[in-house]
């Protein structure tokens, strides 16, 4: 029925929801971000990135872009720029 689809997609944004916020810890995030050959080449771009994710909203989009290598650098190098952006959300 309708409202048995209806459930069950609103249950799977939750987990979806759930498993984001589970994994936006900085410690997670340092983890992922450790794995990372840009950040490991160039010392100011890591720094940047770590000031970044002490950020709860950009921990959690930079979660939310996994799967997504060269869309997720790009953010990250755009992000660093204006952190700002996620102080006001914080």
């Amino acid at each position: 029925s309708r409202i048995t689809d209806a459930i069950s997609v609103i249950v799977e944004a939750c987990k979806s929801h759930n498993e984001v916020m589970a994994n936006t810890s900085i410690q997670e995030v340092m983890n992922k971000l450790k794995t990372l050959p840009e950040l490991q080449k160039d010392l100011l771009f890591h720094t940047q990135c770590c000031n970044l994710m002490m950020l709860k909203p950009a921990r959690e989009m930079f979660i939310v872009m996994r799967g997504l290598y060269m869309q997720r650098m790009h953010w990250l190098r755009d992000a660093v720029k204006n952190p700002l952006l996620f102080k006001v959300t914080n």
